[in-house]
């Protein structure tokens, strides 16, 4: 994800650029998915905050708070996670997955590269690419 800096307020977000440009509409409309599921999400403490999605030259822009590493950069900077540092993950991603289930969402990519470690140290669960509404199927 890049890092850009809003010249208005001075904000700071992550904004995430497809890959590739869409191919197909089959291609586009997966992409579009992951930005509707993330934005369909209510806000959480512990799942990263959408902020807006567009698309541009053919491809799909996804703008979301600004969070530290994500957790398998942290722990190869870091080294070994102690438990405390491990209970904690666990805590906040039960936290994060219970709202998504309690709201008809299953994220089905959880792994250290979708897990980000704010700057308060909070574990917070990303990328939607794969999240299924339980609702629409």
């Amino acid at each position: 994800a890049l890092e850009v800096e809003c010249l208005e307020t001075g904000r700071r977000y992550a904004v995430k650029r497809a890959l590739r440009t869409f191919d197909s509409a089959g291609c586009r409309q997966q992409k579009l998915r992951e930005a509707h599921n993330h934005e369909a999400i209510e806000p959480h403490p512990n799942i990263v905050r959408f902020e807006k999605a567009w698309e541009e030259r053919g491809r799909l822009y996804i703008q979301t708070e600004l969070c530290g590493a994500n957790l398998a950069d942290y722990r190869s900077h870091l080294g070994v996670l102690t438990d405390a540092e491990l209970w904690k993950v666990l805590h906040d991603m039960v936290q994060a997955l219970h709202h998504m289930h309690s709201n008809g969402m299953l994220h089905m990519d959880v792994k250290p590269s979708n897990i980000f470690v704010a700057d308060d140290s909070s574990c917070k669960l990303g990328d939607f690419g794969l999240a299924v509404d339980i609702n629409k199927v």
